[in-house]
C-alpha cells in the first residue's frame, strides 16, 4: 500500500496538482483507516490530496492507474453500459445492431457450460451477425449469378471482433490466460471480467460433479483385490468405497497486501460461486493479522478495521488461526491459504501451520509468486511448505485455475 500511495502522489505530480507531505502524509493515515474497499479509499484519498474541482479528472484518473479496479465490479460496470448502449440504440439487442456491433458495444458472452467445447460460444459472439465461422454479413453477399460472392473485410474488423484491443478473441483469451497477475494494467484486469466469470462456472461445475451422490460410490481397488484371492485373483465381485456423509467446509485465508491485492480478488471472485456446495464456508483476509471478510458484489468487506500499510506477519494470523477461530477447523474442512509468505524477516511460526493442517481433512497453499522468487528474500514459503499437502503457484489466471482443480480432486 505504501509503494502504491508513492505512486498515486508521484502521477499527481507529474500531472500538475500539488501534494505535499503533510498531505501524503494525511492521505496515508486516509486509507488506514477506511479499509480496502475500493470506492471509500477513493473518496477518502480525495478529500486529503485533491483541493481543487478542477483537479478532480487528473486525480480520477491517477487513481484508476494506480488501484486497478476489482473484476467483478468491473464487469458488473461494464455489463450496466452496454444494456443502457442498447437501449439507446432503439429496440436492437446489444451485439446485433450492425456490422461490427460485437466490437463497438462490448458486449459480454455467457460462461460457457461445463460440457461446451471450448470456444464452442465465442466465435459467434466475437461476430455480432450470429455466424459460426466468423466473417461478416457483407463479406458473404449474394452475387448477381446466385453464387456467394466474397469480399475482404472492411479495415478494422479484426480489431473489432477482438473487442476493440487488437486481438481476436481467442488469442486474447490466451494471452490473459498466462499474463502474470503483478503486470495486469487496469485495461487487462477489466478484459480479465468475463474470463474470471467462465472460469468461476468451470471450477464450480467441477466441485458440484465431484460432491454428487453415486449410487455406487467409488472402487475400492484394495477390498476388491483382497476379495479375489480365493477365486484365485480373478475379480468377480467389486467392492465399493462410501463417500463421507455429509458436504465438506471451506476455509480460505486470502493476503490483502498490495503485492497480491489482484490475485486475489480474481481467486475470491473464481470460488465464491462454488461456496454453495460447501457445508459451510468462511473468508478470512489478513496483512499483519486475520480478519474475516465477505466478498460480495467484487468489493471485500472486512468485519473489522484492517491496516493495509501493514507490515506482512504469517506468524501472527496463523496465531489467530489456531487459537482464536481454531471452531473453524474441523476434519472435514479444507484449508486454502492465499499469500506470497513474505514475512518481513519476522517469526514464520510454522508449528501453528502444522497444528492447523492437523485439524483439518486438506491444506493447500496458493502462492501467486514466480516460483523463481520463492525462498528468496524474506520469503518463507519453504518453512510453510512441509506441513500443508501442496504449495501450487497462481501467478495467472491458469495457474489459478489448475490450482482450484486440484481443490476440487481433494474433496
Amino acid at each position: 500500500m505504501k509503494a502504491r500511495l508513492e505512486a498515486l502522489v508521484a502521477a499527481l505530480r507529474r500531472g500538475g496538482v500539488a501534494v505535499s507531505t503533510a498531505e501524503a502524509m494525511d492521505a496515508a493515515r486516509a486509507a488506514a483507516a477506511v479499509g480496502v474497499e475500493r470506492t471509500a479509499l477513493r473518496d477518502a484519498l480525495a478529500a486529503a490530496l485533491v483541493k481543487d474541482e478542477r483537479e478532480r479528472t487528473t486525480y480520477v484518473a491517477a487513481f484508476d492507474a494506480v488501484f486497478p479496479a476489482r473484476v467483478d465490479a468491473v464487469g458488473e460496470g461494464r455489463r450496466r453500459r452496454v444494456r443502457r448502449s442498447g437501449a439507446a440504440g432503439g429496440g436492437g439487442s446489444a451485439g446485433t445492431s450492425g456490422r461490427g456491433g460485437a466490437g463497438d458495444s462490448g458486449v459480454a458472452t455467457a460462461p460457457r457450460g461445463a460440457g461446451e467445447p471450448r470456444g464452442a460460444g465465442e466465435r459467434g459472439a466475437a461476430t455480432g451477425d450470429g455466424s459460426a465461422d466468423g466473417r461478416s454479413a457483407d463479406a458473404r453477399a449474394p452475387a448477381a449469378d446466385g453464387r456467394e460472392r466474397r469480399t475482404p473485410s472492411a479495415p478494422g474488423s479484426a480489431e473489432r471482433a477482438g473487442g476493440g484491443r487488437g486481438l481476436a478473441r481467442p488469442t486474447r483469451e490466451r494471452r490473459l490466460l498466462g499474463l502474470p497477475f503483478r503486470d495486469m494494467t487496469p485495461a487487462d484486469v477489466e478484459a480479465a471480467a468475463e474470463l474470471a466469470r467462465a472460469i468461476a462456472a468451470r471450477v464450480a461445475a467441477r466441485v458440484r460433479r465431484r460432491l454428487r451422490p453415486r449410487p455406487t460410490g467409488r472402487l475400492d481397488f484394495r477390498r476388491t483385490i483382497r476379495a479375489a484371492v480365493p477365486r484365485g485373483g480373478v475379480p468377480f465381485e467389486r467392492r465399493w468405497r462410501g463417500r463421507r456423509p455429509g458436504k465438506p467446509a471451506l476455509v480460505a485465508l486470502c493476503d490483502l497486501s498490495a503485492s497480491t491485492a489482484t490475485a486475489t480478488d480474481v481467486f475470491l471472485a473464481i470460488l465464491a460461486p462454488a461456496a454453495a456446495y460447501f457445508r459451510r464456508v468462511r473468508f478470512f483476509g489478513f496483512v499483519d493479522r486475520l480478519v474475516e471478510i465477505e466478498f460480495a458484489q467484487g468489493q471485500v468487506r472486512p468485519a473489522a478495521p484492517l491496516d493495509l500499510m501493514a507490515r506482512s506477519d504469517f506468524g501472527r494470523v496463523l496465531r489467530d488461526l489456531v487459537e482464536r477461530d481454531a471452531a473453524a477447523l474441523t476434519a472435514d474442512t479444507v484449508l486454502l491459504i492465499l499469500g506470497d509468505a513474505r514475512n518481513n524477516r519476522r517469526p514464520p511460526r510454522a508449528d501453528l501451520l502444522a497444528a492447523a493442517r492437523g485439524r483439518v481433512h486438506h491444506a493447500l497453499w496458493l502462492n501467486p509468486e514466480p516460483h523463481a522468487r520463492w525462498n528468496t528474500g524474506d520469503s518463507v514459503i519453504a518453512s510453510y511448505a512441509r506441513h500443508v499437502d501442496a504449495v501450487v503457484a497462481c501467478g495467472t489466471l491458469a495457474d489459478l485455475e489448475r490450482a482450484l482443480a486440484i481443490v476440487a480432486g481433494s474433496l
